[in-house]
């Protein structure tokens, strides 16, 4: 099983609407409502303008198999993934995360967060397994939450 990143790019933009839209995708989002097609075409050209959005896809053999984007602020960087859900179950979130947050730390070097909900056992799984610690419970939208950090080794 070979794995490769890229960039997300204009013609990835079903792609990534269809994995957002997806059930448990957006069961375990913040904002759980279905999104229309035009409001994310409006994000994700956004997205794909700024130089505070970083957006890679992961491929393994050649298929795409989830993204992990970051969100650049000032003093820090936020991060969320997505593994598509033939891929689930293989243990991929923490690889995608690790590997992403290396090529995030070659160019920045501001700490990673993750807001996960506190019932997302999976996701808290992968990114303690992706070298992510513990932060802090915060209650993010009216939902226990907890939070991850990552600094640059």
């Amino acid at each position: 099983m070979e794995i490769k990143y890229r960039k997300v790019n204009a013609d990835d933009l079903l792609l990534v609407f269809n994995w957002a839209n997806e059930p448990t995708v957006r069961n375990n989002s913040y904002h759980s409502q279905f999104i229309s097609l035009e409001e994310h075409t409006n994000w994700f050209k956004q997205k794909l303008q700024e130089k505070n959005s970083l957006i890679y896809i992961a491929e393994i053999d050649n298929e795409p198999a989830g993204m992990v984007r970051f969100e650049i602020a000032e003093e820090h960087a936020i991060v969320s993934i997505i593994v598509d859900q033939n891929f689930r179950g293989m243990s991929l979130a923490s690889v995608f995360l690790e590997d992403c947050s290396k090529y995030y730390f070659d160019k920045n070097s501001k700490p990673i967060l993750a807001c996960i909900k506190s019932d997302n056992l999976a996701s808290i799984h992968a990114f303690r397994k992706a070298n992510y610690s513990f932060l802090r419970e915060e209650i993010i939208n009216n939902i226990k939450s907890q939070i991850f950090k990552r600094e640059n080794a």
